[in-house]
């Protein structure tokens, strides 16, 4: 076992009884709670299949368990996320399966808008479907069984539409379980609702452990809480007696899920809810002074209840704040320049945050140009394997090239209900794209007929416009309007409004990407070049990390760009309350707290987030002029994206906005 510092020994030493244990980044609690299973199976004889470790994603749970089998192989811990132990159980004993019941699998999750519909239409309740889904995941968050939905309504005397949204979730769930399918989110609500209902499901959960020990506790939310509260008796709330003890581990600093509803107050007010012993281990062992003392700052200059972390590594670099003229070309350039003087050793020392995955594309654009290998983490495909990038980057590849398979991918995007049978028919034989849709339209029929004739025009279009030199960003310019992309996406966001899903900051990154390789044969040459490249990488075990900061949490490197932190994106536009503004904070916190030696902030000094200042950093103008790009790049493009494309997007983006501020009246 590794030396153990005063604070961490405490919580290794800890036995029965429960406890919360206020974890700050880097202060390596993930070891701790691993070297103290090991310490309770072996010190205490605590039989190891009745110890349970829970956390919120599969990667975190697959570590705890890799590192107790390095010294325990032959061990029983149960280390898993906590809807897998949701599963475990419900499947297990049959209780609500009943045998065949599934999860809804992600190709069929397009059978949710059919249920959200008739929700809505039976309920007589007049909102939009993206909205009444946000408000279902809310409920489910909250602990509610969809069908005594209206049961709780009454008795919390919940009147006018919110009440109808009750109704409507009822509903949803009725149309659903019809199919014989649950979603991922029904598992908590489902396993709260058995511990309830069924002593005798109750006392056999309750009865095989010791010892629960869970991860990340500030992004837990209430249904989970109230789970916890049963099997481990919350004192005060149940007199039926727990022999378990339960120990939370969490940092409320770096709490950055409250979009799926987890609260943080539930680690706050733990010592004082459970009359629980409370751990501090503040200690980072990952950060220079520096770079703790601007975190900290961070943190001081929010509301919320944080960690200040203590440092005790070496001093190191000073944190640089940089204005960047062409922001990816210059990371590209800072990047080989510390992989010149051996900051970094391998690339894979160093990482690019960002809020957004729509940020990414740039980011491999710059990366590919100047060699240096990468990894994108959040995306199998990279930027321009994004579905609305890939199509519309498709457009342009038929305008150019009889490239039939691009043809295919376009064939439904946007969508035009055209049977893919037609497509098949139609390329027997053909040679050209003009013979396949001249095929294609002597096979359809009706309004089919008349989608193909669509197609037709917006690519007769683009190849004359070839003819006539049309640049990359006036030929993508050219498909969103004569396919009204944007109404496309923004409909599809309608109806599929996950967090960090924005299309149409896509097509806006896209149409920057466009600007600065005007030729559409260089543009289409680069695209697979990127593409190649993001492919190759994802074999390769030396590559910079390019993720968002969300995928960034629990993850350590020895050099960090943050790359976009200006007012817009730092805090992000979408981000309305001030609830939202101080989890934008902590999110930022949680990306400054991955540096280990060197971060660097790029940022617009025309509008710089307001972190920057929080932190008491200051912006330096980027001086460099040896930054070489490739010949067909434009490094400061003339052209400008259309005004009209602008206010297409903008239009569309505001209409999202309010959607948010009318979800939040029913708060």
């Amino acid at each position: 076992m590794a030396t153990l510092t005063p604070s961490q020994m405490r919580v290794y030493r800890h036995g029965r009884g429960h406890a919360v244990v206020l974890a700050g980044a880097g202060a390596g609690k993930t070891a701790v709670m691993v070297q103290r299973v090991i310490r309770l199976i072996r010190e205490e004889g605590v039989d190891s299949s009745r110890i349970a470790m829970l956390t919120f994603t599969k990667k975190a749970a697959e570590t705890m368990k890799s590192r107790i089998a390095q010294e325990l192989p032959d061990n029983r811990v149960s280390a898993q996320t906590f809807h897998a132990f949701c599963y475990r159980w419900l499947k297990a004993r049959d209780i609500t399966f009943q045998g065949k019941d599934v999860l809804l699998p992600d190709n069929l999750a397009w059978l949710a808008n059919g249920w959200i519909t008739t929700a809505l239409e039976e309920s007589g309740l007049n909102i939009e479907s993206d909205l009444a889904k946000k408000l279902i995941d809310r409920f489910r968050n909250f602990g509610i069984y969809a069908p005594e939905a209206e049961d709780v309504a009454d008795r919390t005397e919940v009147t006018g539409d919110m009440r109808q949204m009750y109704v409507a979730y009822s509903i949803y769930f009725r149309e659903m379980r019809a199919k014989g399918y649950y979603e991922m989110g029904d598992l908590p609500v489902m396993m709260l609702r058995n511990l309830r209902d069924s002593d005798e499901f109750r006392r056999e959960v309750m009865g095989c452990y010791d010892h629960i020990i869970v991860d990340e506790y500030q992004d837990t939310d209430a249904a989970q809480e109230q789970i916890l509260e049963i099997l481990c008796g919350r004192p005060g709330l149940s007199d039926e007696p727990s022999g378990i003890s339960l120990m939370v581990v969490g940092d409320p600093g770096q709490a950055i899920y409250g979009f799926r509803n987890a609260n943080p107050k539930f680690i706050v007010e733990f010592r004082d809810r459970w009359k629980a012993t409370e751990y501090q281990m503040l200690e980072n062992f990952r950060s220079t002074p520096t770079i703790i003392a601007a975190a900290n700052r961070l943190l001081s200059a929010s509301k919320d209840v944080g960690t200040q972390l203590l440092a005790t590594q070496p001093d190191g670099s000073a944190i640089k704040v940089l204005d960047f003229s062409a922001e990816a070309y210059d990371i590209a350039r800072q990047l080989q320049a510390m992989k010149d003087v051996k900051r970094i050793t391998n690339w894979r020392d160093a990482a690019v945050l960002y809020r957004a995955n729509s940020q990414a594309g740039m980011l491999e654009s710059a990366l590919t140009d100047a060699e240096i290998p990468y990894v994108v983490r959040d995306s199998a495909e990279g930027f321009f394997g994004l579905l609305d990038v890939k199509a519309l980057v498709s457009y342009v590849r038929v305008a150019l090239f009889e490239d039939v398979e691009s043809l295919k991918f376009l064939w439904n995007r946007p969508n035009r209900m055209l049977k893919k049978d037609i497509l098949e028919q139609a390329t027997r034989g053909a040679t050209t794209i003009q013979q396949i849709l001249n095929n294609a339209l002597g096979i359809a029929r009706y309004t089919a007929q008349r989608s193909v004739e669509g197609i037709i025009g917006v690519v007769r279009g683009l190849r004359e416009m070839v003819v006539a030199k049309a640049t990359t960003i006036q030929l993508l310019e050219a498909v969103i309007e004569a396919t009204r992309y944007v109404d496309y996406v923004k409909k599809r966001m309608e109806e599929d409004p996950r967090p960090g899903y924005e299309p149409l900051e896509y097509i806006k990154k896209l149409l920057e990407i466009a600007g600065r390789r005007p030729k559409p044969d260089k543009f289409l040459l680069h695209v697979r070049r990127v593409i190649e490249n993001s492919k190759a990488k994802k074999q390769e075990k030396d590559g910079v990390a390019l993720l968002t900061i969300h995928s960034a949490k629990g993850m350590e490197f020895d050099a960090v760009f943050i790359a976009g932190c200006t007012s817009e994106n730092m805090p992000h536009k979408k981000s309305i309350l001030p609830a939202d503004q101080r989890e934008e904070r902590r999110l930022m916190y949680v990306a400054v707290t991955r540096a280990k030696k060197y971060l660097c902030i790029s940022t617009d000094r025309r509008w710089p987030s307001p972190f920057i200042a929080e932190m008491g950093l200051e912006i330096t103008d980027w001086k460099d002029k040896g930054l070489q790009l490739p010949d067909d790049v434009v490094a400061q493009p003339k052209e400008r994206i259309s005004q009209s494309i602008v206010e297409l997007v903008d239009s569309a983006e505001d209409d999202l906005v309010s959607r948010r501020r009318r979800l939040l009246s029913f708060d």
